[in-house]
């Protein structure tokens, strides 16, 4: 593309945008004459009029093809060319968009997060409900006065957690229980240490004759023989 070409360009471009029209048609005229002069035809005036005749017809019928696709030509030409774009050149009833670049957001990850433990109340263990000795008694069948007199000792060991106990304790287990006194507790108790039923602690408890229950004891009341 010549320089004489690009100004014609130029200055058309600086009125209307159809004056493009004129400067291109002159300039493929003038390739084509050229090229049919170096072709050397015989008959060139019927061949050039052929050609404008051609050109016309399609600057008229292509009109606004031709000026898009030569308005892109020359943008391209003088980008390359470091012209510069001139704003005439841009269509005039022709409002472009403006180009919105959107700024790609980061995917956000969504963290999920368990739940918070609940928190734990401590459990209050309930509250045992203690068993009496006249209940223990009341559930309980005894062969004999001294069985059930055994049978207050185990109680006093196993239930009250008194593995010592004297006629002291027996005494006050008989008067809560609301047991008719044994005659003489101390007899009874060294008749079932004789009997292996009891057995003697070195150590007195309050001045009294101390004493426990054996595993013979244990068994008579814990193996189901009663």
């Amino acid at each position: 593309m010549s320089n004489e070409f690009i100004k014609k360009l130029d200055d058309a471009g600086k009125f209307d945008v159809d004056g493009i029209e004129k400067p291109v048609e002159d300039e493929i005229r003038e390739i084509f004459s050229r090229k049919i002069e170096e072709m050397n035809f015989v008959r060139k005036s019927e061949f050039e009029s052929l050609i404008n005749e051609t050109l016309k017809k399609i600057l008229s019928e292509k009109k606004i093809e031709l000026k898009m696709i030569i308005r892109e030509a020359v943008i391209r030409e003088l980008i390359q060319g470091n012209w510069g774009i001139k704003e005439n050149l841009k269509d005039k009833h022709k409002t472009e968009k403006p180009v919105v670049h959107i700024k790609e957001k980061t995917p956000q990850v969504l963290v999920l997060k368990p739940d918070p433990k609940p928190e734990k109340k401590p459990v209050t263990p309930p509250i045992p409900v203690k068993l009496s000795l006249k209940d223990f008694l009341g559930s309980r069948q005894f062969s004999s006065r001294n069985q059930k007199f055994r049978g207050v000792a185990y109680f006093l060991t196993k239930i009250q957690n008194t593995p010592n106990f004297n006629i002291k304790d027996l005494r006050e287990a008989y008067e809560k229980a609301d047991l008719p006194i044994h005659p003489n507790f101390g007899i009874t108790a060294r008749d079932n240490v004789k009997s292996g039923f009891f057995e003697n602690v070195s150590e007195k408890k309050d001045g009294f004759v101390t004493w426990k229950i054996t595993e013979k004891t244990f068994k008579e009341f814990e193996g189901g023989a009663l």
